[in-house]
Order: structure tokens, then sequence, then C-alpha cells
């Protein structure tokens, strides 16, 4: 459905097509214009998706938990690293 409302800067006729944004264009003064509220319709729940508990067997990681994995992967990167970088020689591993 489209709705008419006046650009408050140069009081041009503006269309708004249901479901856009709220923010149009003035194609005759080129200004931003904010759509009215009650034009643009019901606001979307910014949270759509309900929420879910997390089940009792899983838990979050600890702090050193998740150290200990960022070291094992920064190590395997320098492994790999290492390896491309042999491999682009020519050299054995």
């Amino acid at each position: 459905m489209t709705s008419l409302f006046k650009c408050p800067s140069c009081g041009a006729p503006l269309k708004y097509e249901e479901g856009g944004g709220p923010i149009t264009t003035c194609p005759y003064c080129s200004n931003s214009v904010i759509v009215p509220a009650d034009l643009r319709g019901p606001r979307p729940d910014a949270n759509p998706l309900p929420a879910t508990p997390v089940p009792s067997e899983e838990r979050l990681a600890s702090p050193e938990e998740l150290k200990e994995k960022i070291r094992e992967m920064r190590q395997t990167r320098r492994l790999l690293r290492h390896q491309a970088r042999e491999e682009r020689r020519g050299g054995k591993i």
C-alpha cells in the first residue's frame, strides 16, 4: 500500500511504500526524511526468536579453557604456516 505525506523541508508530496525503510529521500530537495511512525506500521520485534535455555549438560567454557584452546589454535596455525613455507621452498618437512 502506498501512502503520501509531505516533505518537512520543501512541502513536496512523498510516496511511501508499506514495508519500506524508516527513512526516505525527497526527490525534489534531496533531503533525508524520517517516515512518520503511523505510516510505517507496527515495529517488528527486535528479537523474533524465542529464548531457549541451555541444556544442563552444555556449559560454557571457563576463561582458562578458552585460553588453552586459543594457544592450541595458534600453535596449529604456526605449524601450518611453517609447512606451507617449506613446501613453497621445495624442501622436505
